[in-house]
């Protein structure tokens, strides 16, 4: 594995795209289901899609910042990405699961 100098002003612009990238994700999803909703709020599988999206976002963001940094191959941000993503999907399900017994007839979006 090649480790280069990191210089501190690249981990800084490196660390800082990601939640940007995530705001506006996040400002077009919103102002796109506003728009599907004709102007009513967002409905709860809505915000729950768009959180899990952002989250998402995040963590492959940050998973880049590693392999840009020190020039790991591809695979190394892919193979993080993924472990974030079943992560995420492991939290949802978790969290699905704890509603389904508070609320056991009740649809979940």
């Amino acid at each position: 594995m090649l480790i280069t100098r990191v210089d501190a002003d690249d981990l800084i612009v490196l660390s800082v795209i990601p939640p940007i990238v995530a705001g506006m994700q996040h400002l077009l999803a919103w102002l796109h289901y506003r728009r599907i909703n004709r102007d009513a709020p967002l409905t709860a599988y809505q915000r729950r899609l768009t959180m899990y999206l952002d989250f998402f976002i995040l963590g492959m963001g940050y998973s880049m910042v590693p392999s840009a940094a020190f020039r790991w191959p591809t695979q190394a941000w892919i193979g993080l990405s993924g472990g974030w993503a079943l992560s995420l999907f492991w939290i949802y399900r978790k969290r699905r699961e704890r509603e389904r017994k508070v609320l056991p007839n009740v649809p979940l979006g």
